[in-house]
């Protein structure tokens, strides 16, 4: 519940649309068995953009993006939680999913607010979520953007790797060893799939969308995106890139002819084998539906 730390009726006057639901399916990895567990990982909570000017509002800002485990319930036809493991920095304090810095947005409480909110250096923007076979847990983060390892037990986030030329006081193991490029990403399009092999020693990183200013057009009608894989990616002392690799998006006017390319995403990926991946490519327009394909 959303609400659990802070009045609802506050959390309603603050821009949130419900006290309730707070839609942990960001990202999802298949446990095993039959009906079956499911891990599910939250988004960085409740927000939206302002109308009164830049930034995003976030109307609970101690929102803590969240491990969600569950099962199907064939008898209800209902998902049932079965455990949460909020994600939390070395001295146990829960993480927010409040921006880092002024690269990403400029976070406020509601939309009408004058004066932001602080940044948060241990935010998170949770995206794509894997299960380690240790019991830990890989995530996929749109800030730096980042992905990291939360430990399985205490919701510790044991390890995050950001940029190169990022620099992030947060309150937790970081390593900055992915190529600095990286942070030429588009606002909020940072790691959105996230591919793990079977021993989970090696990650693949795919952004959402092609990097840099959706009003350049050299940018905006670009097919060409980034996948990054990691090796030793469950050793932080030992992790490093061993590979930066482009992949093409469909053009979007085979897709949807009214939406413009920097509308398909790259949404989720899996591992099929060492130098295979099965991506899940979106397009995202409003007024014609939402079709995916995979690559």
């Amino acid at each position: 519940d959303w609400s659990s730390d802070v009045c609802s009726s506050d959390l309603i006057t603050n821009g949130a649309m419900t006290t309730d639901d707070p839609g942990p399916g960001s990202g999802l990895d298949y446990g095993g068995g039959c009906p079956g567990t499911f891990y599910m990982i939250t988004d960085r909570g409740p927000n939206n953009a302002r109308t009164a000017g830049d930034g995003v509002y976030f109307p609970l800002p101690a929102f803590t993006p969240t491990v969600v485990t569950v099962h199907g319930d064939d008898a209800s036809a209902a998902i049932v939680v079965d455990a949460v493991l909020p994600l939390r920095n070395d001295a146990d304090a829960p993480v927010t999913g409040l921006s880092n810095d002024s690269a990403d947005d400029t976070p406020f409480i509601s939309d009408s607010a004058a004066t932001p909110l602080a940044y948060d250096p241990d935010g998170l923007d949770t995206e794509d979520l894997r299960r380690l076979p240790s019991g830990d847990f890989a995530f996929s983060d749109e800030y730096s953007p980042s992905v990291g390892i939360v430990d399985g037990t205490s919701g510790h986030v044991a390890a995050r790797y950001v940029p190169s030329t990022v620099a992030l006081a947060a309150h937790y193991s970081v390593a900055a060893i992915l190529p600095s490029v990286l942070t030429n990403r588009r606002a909020n399009k940072g790691f959105e799939g996230l591919a793990l092999s079977p021993d989970g020693r090696t990650a693949w990183a795919i952004l959402q969308t092609p990097m840099g200013d959706d009003g350049a057009s050299h940018y905006g009608n670009s097919l060409v995106n980034r996948v990054i894989r990691i090796d030793h990616f469950d050793d932080p002392a030992s992790a490093t890139v061993g590979g930066h690799f482009i992949v093409l998006h469909q053009a979007v006017a085979s897709l949807l002819p009214a939406a413009g390319q920097k509308d398909v995403f790259f949404n989720s990926a899996t591992y099929l084998a060492p130098d295979k991946l099965l991506l899940l490519e979106r397009v995202s327009n409003p007024t014609a539906g939402m079709p995916g394909r995979l690559t």
